[in-house]
């Protein structure tokens, strides 16, 4: 099929209109609703008993215990933020001659006099 005038190729014709969810997607949704489940929630939850787990080994004085505690709680609230902040791109630097941060830290450490 040939492109008709004024519009650009590739331009999108037809179709699930953004942010409308495949079968999948919906399929999932309708079940944990169905079970009353809420990934955030139950997250929420695990990172309040990993913290109460955390409050008991301080008590005990048992570092090994306390860090691991900390380590899976960190690891849930890292989760949590998934549900509450959007994601952010990654910005690449240049310098003011416009030459990008690894270009820069490849020629700076090719040119760095090495230690004989």
């Amino acid at each position: 099929m040939a492109w008709s005038k004024g519009k650009p190729r590739g331009s999108k014709t037809g179709g699930r209109k953004a942010g409308t969810p495949n079968k999948n997607s919906m399929v999932f949704h309708e079940a944990l609703e169905k079970h009353g489940l809420d990934p955030g929630e139950a997250l929420i939850n695990i990172y309040r008993e990993q913290m109460k787990i955390y409050e008991t080994y301080k008590k005990k004085n048992d570092s090994e215990g306390m860090l691991s505690s900390l380590s899976a709680a960190e690891r849930t609230a890292s989760n949590i933020c998934q549900y509450v902040y959007p994601k952010k791109k990654a910005v690449e630097h240049k310098t003011e001659g416009g030459m990008t941060f690894a270009s820069f830290m490849s020629i700076a450490t090719n040119n760095s006099p090495t230690s004989s």
